[in-house]
């Protein structure tokens, strides 16, 4: 998770989880300086992974161009006049004397066959049972100065504090198959190096569904992470697969506990890294 989708999404668990979409709440979430476009693509990121989800409601219609359209029955061609050259709301469009949902259906069909197009919508953002818990369970806050931390802390209190009823990601046992498999193969004497994970894993999953098992994995007590010191004996790209730790360097070897012991690998950090719970 960016730096930006973590604001987004603490902002939107302060405010309840279910918040308008407006330029206000870019500016509160991002920053002043955040564009409209840049706010967009950081929503979108996170509507991606399931951590947010998004519904329009249009609230003004126009009349779109009348050239190679279909004709229209008399009660659809005068909701098509009404809205041309002005914006209406579906309840002058249509008449109020129509209930909504029947406005709504012929609004839709209008839309659809091209007479009408949206002229102002509504966007409501809502953070997903995924994104209350990808807070409670998975994510760390970064180091300090980088996000307000009052935010960080409501945010983490809200969450947490009703996380009995978030969706917590399980322990996979075929994540923990594909670890001893590697390490049998490349003989890491019981300490993998996670970059050999992500590339035997080739996309299947994310690198953030990854890491979210192996933190599930170790939180089940089945999986011990430690840090890697000295990156010298690997490259900027090998180590930039570790998971970043606040304490020393990335989280690198994965050492499934039960399994082949063998001696700390080179560059390891003997202790494996607490994750810091409530």
């Amino acid at each position: 998770m960016t730096l930006d989708e973590a604001r987004l999404l603490l902002h939107l668990c302060t405010n309840g989880g279910r918040v308008r979409w407006s330029s206000r709440l870019v500016r509160e979430a991002l920053g002043a300086r955040a564009s409209s476009a840049s706010a967009r693509r950081v929503l979108d990121s996170l509507c991606s992974a399931g951590l947010v989800s998004r519904t329009a409601e249009t609230v003004a219609w126009t009349a779109a161009p009348r050239h190679g359209l279909p004709p229209l029955d008399a009660e659809r061609a005068r909701i098509v006049e009404r809205c041309r050259g002005r914006a209406r709301a579906p309840a002058a469009a249509v008449g109020r004397r129509i209930d909504a949902a029947r406005r709504g259906l012929l609004l839709a069909e209008l839309a659809r066959e091209g007479h009408l197009k949206p002229s102002r919508e509504i966007l409501t953002v809502t953070v997903t049972p995924a994104g209350r818990g990808a807070l409670a369970w998975d994510w760390e806050p970064p180091a300090r100065g980088l996000l307000p931390m009052r935010l960080v802390g409501e945010a983490l209190r809200t969450v947490r504090n009703a996380r009995d009823g978030v969706p917590r990601t399980e322990a996979s046992p075929d994540l923990a198959v594909e670890i001893a498999r590697i390490d049998r193969e490349s003989g890491c004497g019981g300490h993998v190096p996670i970059h050999l994970l992500r590339e035997r894993l080739n996309g299947r999953l994310s690198r953030e569904e990854t890491d979210r098992q192996l933190f599930a994995l170790e939180e089940a007590g089945r999986l011990r992470m430690t840090t890697l010191q000295d990156g010298h004996a690997y490259t900027r790209q090998q180590y930039e697969a570790g998971i970043p730790s606040r304490i020393g360097g990335p989280r690198f070897f994965l050492a499934l506990v039960g399994g082949a012991t063998g001696s700390e690998p080179v560059g390891a950090r003997p202790e494996s890294v607490e994750r810091a719970r409530p």
